[in-house]
C-alpha cells in the first residue's frame, strides 16, 4: 500500500505555519478515499494539542452498537471507560460485534498539551503499537484484525465523521 500524504507544505512558501484546530468547528475532510486498510495501518502526525481530549483522525468509526472503522484520538471522547486525559487512543473493529473497549488500545497519559511532538500509531493484525517522539510507549491487542467501514465515509484530521 503507497503512503498517504495528507498535507504537505513547500519549503520557502510559508514558514512557521501549520493546520491550526479550534476545538469548535475547524476540520480537514479528505474525502472519501479507500486507503486500502484492512489488517495492517500506520498513522503519524505532529500534533501540539491544546485540550486533554479530541479527535486526532477518523474515517467511519462507530462505538456503538457493531463497532467499525478506525480513528485515533486523544483522550476519552465518550468512547469506552478505558479512555483517560492525554492518552494516545487507537480504535477499530470489523463491524461484526459490539466490541466497547476491547475494540480500543489506550497508551498512558503521556501527551504533553501545549507541545509540538511526534505521534505515530500502527497497526498489524490486532497488535496497536503506540510512538511518542519516536520511543515506543505502549503495546496491545485489540479484538479485531481487520477494520471494516461503510463505504463513502468520510476521511478526517481534527473531526468526527457521521
Amino acid at each position: 500500500v503507497a503512503p498517504l500524504v495528507v498535507f504537505s507544505m513547500q519549503t520557502g512558501l510559508a514558514q512557521n505555519y501549520s493546520l491550526n484546530f479550534d476545538g469548535s468547528d475547524d476540520y480537514v475532510d479528505i474525502g472519501s478515499p479507500d486507503l486500502g486498510i484492512n489488517t495492517t495501518a500506520t498513522f503519524s502526525a505532529w500534533i501540539n494539542p491544546q485540550a486533554e481530549n479530541g479527535v486526532i483522525a477518523m474515517q467511519g468509526f462507530n462505538f456503538s452498537g457493531n463497532e467499525r472503522g478506525w480513528v485515533v484520538h486523544l483522550g476519552s471522547i465518550d468512547w469506552g471507560s478505558k479512555a483517560i486525559p492525554r492518552a494516545l487512543v487507537w480504535g477499530s473493529h470489523d463491524n461484526s460485534y459490539n466490541a466497547n473497549n476491547s475494540s480500543l488500545a489506550v497508551s498512558p497519559a503521556l501527551i504533553t498539551l501545549d507541545q509540538w511532538q511526534h505521534i505515530a500509531v500502527t497497526k498489524d493484525g490486532s497488535e496497536i503499537k503506540m510512538y511518542l517522539n519516536g520511543e515506543l510507549i505502549h503495546t496491545e491487542s485489540i479484538d479485531a484484525e481487520t477494520i471494516t467501514y461503510d463505504e463513502g465515509m468520510d476521511f478526517r484530521l481534527g473531526s468526527r465523521t457521521a
